[in-house]
């Protein structure tokens, strides 16, 4: 009698999407590279060499690990192959590491950036962003569950989230981290912020740059808090509206210094989504 404990058929399944998502991995650069398409190695190697440059040849190693990829989805899928608690712990993570491999070379060799992106309560033109460096951990119980530590530099044309709007915004962080079940997902981290124009209803400040740390959360609804300092070169908020021919001068006064100031906020928090959007001053705010 045969002591191999033989899988089940939702078992055999799992183990043949393993296989499929491996060889999609492996085939995905092949097209890549005999098709010509997107990015080679060397231009991909010199797109990030303001971080870290690396020599084209050094993909070479993937040879290795796809070689050992092929090796485990052929074995783990084999009839002889007993079901056992390492196989079926590893299968669907294996899975979902196989096809992100594959998706990372379409990504990177196609070098893709945004036109835009919109969401309830958020929207962005023009946006281009990269995430190099990190650590991702993936695992699957009842849900699908993930984890990113990395940096990011991201840019966009313009954004509004809520009531605030920003143009040629540039958000940039050294360990932003991120996470998330199934479609809900958090990111929080320190980030360091620049933009040329950014809004709150009337109020709107020029050349702002800030030292934040950021928390966005996203369960159906997009919520984003962010807290920290905030300086502007020039700002305005026509909060009493135009000079008037007949106001009195204190009033003259005040709405011409409302019109062009320059802004140092130390404490400062925004938080924004379907409840709205507020602005809070821990402590005073300087010119």
């Amino acid at each position: 009698m045969s002591s191999i404990l033989r899988p089940t058929p939702a078992q055999r399944t799992r183990r043949l999407v393993v296989l499929a998502a491996a060889v999609f991995a492996i085939v995905v650069p092949l097209v890549q590279n005999l098709a010509g398409l997107g990015l080679t190695q060397a231009e991909f190697a010199a797109d990030g060499n303001s971080t870290l440059r690396v020599a084209g040849y050094a993909f070479s190693i993937w040879g290795l690990i796809y070689l050992g990829l092929l090796a485990y989805a052929v074995r783990q899928v084999l009839p002889q192959t007993g079901e056992s608690t390492l196989i079926n712990r590893m299968g669907w993570p294996s899975a979902v590491a196989f096809f992100g491999i594959g998706m990372w070379i379409v990504v990177a060799a196609l070098n893709l950036k945004a036109a835009a992106i919109d969401g309830p309560g958020l929207a962005a033109r023009q946006v281009a962003g990269s995430a190099t460096g990190g650590r991702l951990t993936v695992s699957r119980d009842e849900a699908v569950r993930w984890s990113l530590e990395t940096p990011l530099n991201l840019r966009a044309a313009s954004g509004q989230a809520g009531e605030a709007r920003a143009q040629n915004l540039s958000i940039q962080s050294n360990g932003l981290s991120m996470g998330g079940r199934n479609t809900a997902f958090e990111a929080t981290g320190p980030v360091t912020a620049a933009f040329d124009r950014i809004g709150f209803g009337d109020l709107m400040l020029k050349q702002a740059r800030g030292e934040l740390s950021l928390d966005v959360v996203q369960d159906g609804a997009i919520r984003i808090a962010a807290e920290g300092g905030l300086r502007s070169a020039g700002g305005a908020w026509p909060l009493f509206g135009p000079v008037g021919p007949d106001e009195i001068a204190e009033l003259t006064e005040m709405k011409a210094a409302l019109g062009d100031f320059a802004l140092n906020a130390p404490a400062i928090r925004f938080a924004t989504g379907s409840a709205g959007t507020s602005v809070t001053l821990a402590r005073p705010v300087t010119r």
